[in-house]
């Protein structure tokens, strides 16, 4: 789709739940009615839950879909299903997955108690335990046949490469391996077997913690990739990542927090014909509702104003550049982190909103640009609050991007904690994670 619908989407009226009954506009009301003390939230998010979610990574580096698991915010998996289900079922689980793969881990007896039916879509996935040893592997079996009757996918841990689970790998669709239960060689003849015997079956690396590591697995011919490896530099991008756009873009940032007048930034965007097309696209857009289209550069700047602006070059710095496939998997990853940050300070003034905005978006430019931080921050001027939480990781913002970061890692004890310090009741937190995503998804999607 176009590049205006795509900041039609980040900018316009549809943009995300940030209108009618949403986890922004209930935390506006909620929020302040709810802040008793820092231990009493604490206490009551120890109760709650939310749902992680782990990108999985296909061979283009694409987000091809998630990875949801429900977690107690006190610590450690739901097992308490009925709470588990609830949980997935308010993160829209079935309606991610009617767009995207959505792996979710559950065990045998968790599918026949409970009503884990409703999430079946040609797109889910279940990552089926194995039976324990004192278990029925025959009732094992059985139940796991009746899971691929209903229309689900079949996921299996490779511990199922052991003979007495042949009939299992038989119905299973794809198989997790973890590169550290197997040494490479090992790893690369069970692969090549499976693939023989079993030409349908694709391969998920779990727990990828490096580009290396991620090189490997494609070497090897494993389909998808699951672990932390995608927010991190890659030492062997080589490629020159401070482009003449991503220049220009960065200078007109500067420009703009410097309230520089309309005519500078029109000049200094008029050096690269690229952010020219694309600032002149987003005034044209339907949603900006002009009368009549701008032809200039200059009416374009006027028109959208400073805010917009400010936002939409901030977000470009993903877009321009080296265009490396990996990039439009960070973009991804920091529009729903920024999204997040914005939702979860939906109470604060707006000023302060847009800020951690930028906090969550920026948070990956290291990433981005495999520079350490502070290298890559260096030529953007940027507010006091924003470049302290970035560089220093102190400041008014630093615990909602560390509650960010430990829903992403899954980290519920250290999300408790910050929930309870930020006075931010569970129930907004498990919204707001799942609007993120779903605005997120939409941005991405008509980019």
């Amino acid at each position: 789709m176009s590049f205006v619908k795509f900041i039609s989407r980040l900018f316009g009226p549809a943009a995300g739940p940030a209108t009618a009954a949403t986890p922004a506009t209930r935390s506006m009301s909620g929020i302040g009615n709810a802040r008793s003390s820092s231990a009493s939230m604490a206490a009551t998010a120890a109760q709650a839950s939310f749902v992680r979610r782990q990108e999985i990574l296909d061979a283009r580096l694409r987000i091809s879909g998630y990875r949801f698991q429900s977690l107690a915010m006190n610590g450690g998996v739901l097992r308490n299903t009925e709470q588990a289900v609830a949980a997935l079922a308010l993160d829209n689980l079935r309606q991610f997955a009617l767009r995207r793969m959505a792996v979710l881990t559950l065990r045998i007896e968790e599918w026949l108690a409970h009503d884990y039916r409703q999430f079946v879509t040609p797109n889910t996935i279940f990552l089926v335990e194995m039976p324990g040893k004192s278990a029925d592997l025959t009732s094992w079996l059985t139940s796991l046949q009746d899971l691929k009757t209903s229309g689900a996918r079949i996921a299996l841990d490779s511990v199922v490469l052991q003979a007495p689970y042949n009939q299992a790998l038989a119905m299973a669709d794809m198989l997790f391996i973890r590169l550290s239960d197997y040494a490479i060689e090992e790893c690369e003849r069970q692969i090549v077997s499976l693939r023989a015997r079993y030409p349908l079956l694709t391969f998920a690396a779990d727990d990828v913690h490096s580009w290396p590591e991620y090189r490997m697995c494609r070497a090897m011919g494993i389909d998808y990739c699951l672990g932390d490896f995608a927010t991190t530099a890659d030492a062997a991008d080589t490629s020159e990542t401070l482009s003449p756009s991503r220049l220009i873009l960065i200078e007109m940032l500067n420009l703009l927090r410097g309230d520089a007048d309309l005519a500078t930034l029109a000049a200094v965007a008029k050096r690269d014909a690229g952010v020219v097309l694309k600032v002149i696209a987003m005034a044209n857009s339907p949603l900006v509702g002009l009368s009549h289209p701008v032809g200039g550069i200059d009416q374009a700047i006027m028109m959208l104003g400073r805010e917009s602006l400010y936002r939409w070059l901030a977000v470009a710095i993903f877009r321009v550049g080296t265009n490396r496939p990996q990039d439009q998997a960070l973009l991804e990853i920091a529009l729903c982190r920024a999204r997040l940050l914005e939702l979860l300070g939906a109470h604060l003034p707006k000023t302060e909103g847009d800020e951690l905005f930028m906090v969550g978006l920026l948070s990956l430019l290291d990433s981005l640009l495999g520079q350490p931080m502070a290298q890559a921050l260096s030529k953007i001027s940027l507010p006091a609050a924003v470049a302290n939480v970035l560089l220093e990781h102190r400041g008014p913002y630093s615990a909602y991007l560390n509650l960010a970061l430990a829903l992403e890692k899954g980290r519920s004890e250290p999300a408790a904690r910050l929930a309870g310090a930020l006075a931010l009741d569970p129930e907004t937190i498990a919204e707001s994670n799942s609007a993120a995503l779903r605005w997120a998804e939409e941005a991405m999607a008509a980019g």
